[in-house]
């Protein structure tokens, strides 16, 4: 996944390899690596499928999967590249992300789950962490 800065200077990506990177795009140079401390080097526990910027381009939301078919949602700091916050949801891997126009709530979108029953693709709305 990938996604410009609100004023496009930057550029982050991630995927498969559990990593958030920042970028310049002025001099396609590698500006920062988003390390979470729970999980050594990474920044999410599974593959990173969605990334948003808020509107102020303070803070960069991802979300992604984590183990036992669960998802993991995360806030950054984007100046810094601290970690808000971070947490795993029990509604399956999250595929897809978007932020309300308020910017305190992500509706996300998901697929598998540790509930047989549930194992289809659903929709969900979540406060935002650290917003």
């Amino acid at each position: 996944t990938v996604c410009f800065s609100p004023d496009g200077k930057l550029l982050a990506t991630a995927g498969r390899d559990q990593k958030i990177k920042v970028w310049s795009v002025a001099e396609g140079k590698l500006t920062q690596r988003l390390d979470n401390p729970a999980f050594k080097g990474l920044s999410h526990p599974g593959w990173v499928y969605a990334l948003r910027w808020t509107s102020d381009g303070k803070h960069l939301v991802a979300a992604g999967a984590a183990p036992r078919l669960r998802g993991y949602l995360s806030v950054w700091e984007a100046a810094t590249g601290k970690l808000v916050s971070g947490q795993e949801v029990n509604a399956g891997t999250i595929f897809s992300l978007s932020l309300s126009p308020d910017e305190k709530a992500a509706a996300i979108g998901t697929g598998g789950s540790i509930r047989p029953e549930t194992d289809v693709h659903q929709a969900a709305i979540l406060k935002l962490p650290g917003r």
